[in-house]
């Protein structure tokens, strides 16, 4: 989708509260009206219309702003009536007209050849991506640990190839180790606050939402007794904790959580999330890892000391084969190719790389 097209699409979001406005000024106004009809409906206006913080648009200078400053780019004259109908459903506030167009999204000046790293920071990237091939290499974060980075679990790693058509966004979300907090669904560890499981790596397209995901890095989990090491995120399956020491720690699969100790709920991995590593009895298990599913976390038995470590969680790619949860949002149009899934292999923060291979 051109520049053009990705600001006409934002108007359309609000034409109906401008209408809404004229027509609170005693001046009716249909669907069916083109913007440039609004220029006479405004003039009908005593002193133009307000805008927010009591700004004004003058009638006289509407077709200065609809035209030409609001998109910076050449508009031919066919533009100018152009009908711009929209959806009935629209927001029912004004909008400073001028002012929403300044900040619609343009997409991002990326070129063929061109390889952007996305590293933890805490929050999500988000990218307006032009039509074009994009390689999208991801890896989960590492678990936490208590003593020894060895005994952290390692985030997993992912990669396809997407074909974009029209310009859309990637919410990017970079994991955040288990000794960072986690960042994007390592799971808690009780009595640990800064010991959780490895957050997941992944790219969103479209919606900021997990059932988007069209591409995840699972992340590892978390240790138990400093001497029994969290276990790889990522593949197929994460890596399960197997120690015979306690309960939970299951790694999460394609199509479930790790499943955790039937009697605590919350050691149980969920969609996107890690399980809770919890403390019993003066033992502390490890925390889940975060994924395209969320690893177990362990739950220590009665013996009074700590126990196994949690499960890694899952990684994803989004093809033809692959599961899709009720609600999933993404259609075959971003199916991915040349991919995958392999558990582990990253110590640290996860990383979200955009490859361009070749734009259109």
């Amino acid at each position: 989708m051109s520049t053009l097209e990705l600001k006409l699409n934002y108007l359309y979001s609000v034409k109906r509260a401008i209408g809404r406005a004229i027509t609170e000024k005693g001046v009716s106004v249909n669907d069916a009206d083109t913007f440039l009809s609004y220029a006479n409906k405004i003039r009908a206006i005593q002193g133009g219309t307000s805008g927010p913080g009591g700004s004004e648009i003058a009638a006289d200078d509407f077709l200065d702003i609809l035209y030409s400053d609001p998109f910076k780019i050449n508009i031919s004259e066919t533009i100018r009536n152009i009908d711009l109908t929209i959806p009935n459903a629209m927001e029912s506030v004004f909008i400073n007209y001028k002012q929403v167009v300044n900040n619609a999204p343009d997409t991002t000046p990326f070129n063929a050849g061109d390889t952007i790293h996305y590293t933890y920071t805490g929050d999500k990237h988000s990218v307006h991506v032009a039509s074009g091939i994009y390689r999208l290499p991801c890896q989960g974060a590492q678990g936490g640990f208590r003593s020894s980075s060895d005994f952290g679990g390692w985030g997993g790693f992912a990669r396809g190839v997407i074909r974009i058509e029209s310009a859309v966004t990637f919410f990017i979300y970079p994991g955040g180790a288990g000794n960072n907090g986690g960042f994007n669904g390592g799971g808690v560890r009780q009595g640990f606050p800064n010991n959780r499981g490895g957050g997941a790596s992944d790219i969103r397209i479209g919606v900021d939402d997990l059932l988007a995901r069209v591409i995840v890095g699972g992340g590892g989990s978390s240790d138990g007794a400093s001497n029994k090491p969290g276990k790889r995120g990522g593949g197929e399956n994460g890596e399960s904790a197997t120690e015979s020491y306690g309960t939970g720690g299951q790694g999460a699969t394609q199509t479930a959580p790790g499943t955790g100790d039937s009697a605590v709920p919350d050691s149980r991995g969920q969609f996107g999330i890690g399980g809770t590593g919890i403390n019993r009895s003066g033992g502390f298990g490890g925390a889940g890892g975060g994924g395209w599913f969320g690893g177990a976390g362990g739950y220590p038995d009665t013996t009074g000391d700590d126990d196994r470590g949690g499960g890694g969680g899952s990684g994803y790619v989004l093809t033809s084969a692959s599961h899709k949860p009720a609600g999933y949002l993404l259609s075959n149009a971003y199916f991915l190719t040349e991919t995958i899934l392999s558990q582990g292999g990253n110590a640290g923060n996860g990383l979200v790389v955009l490859e361009i291979i070749e734009k259109f």
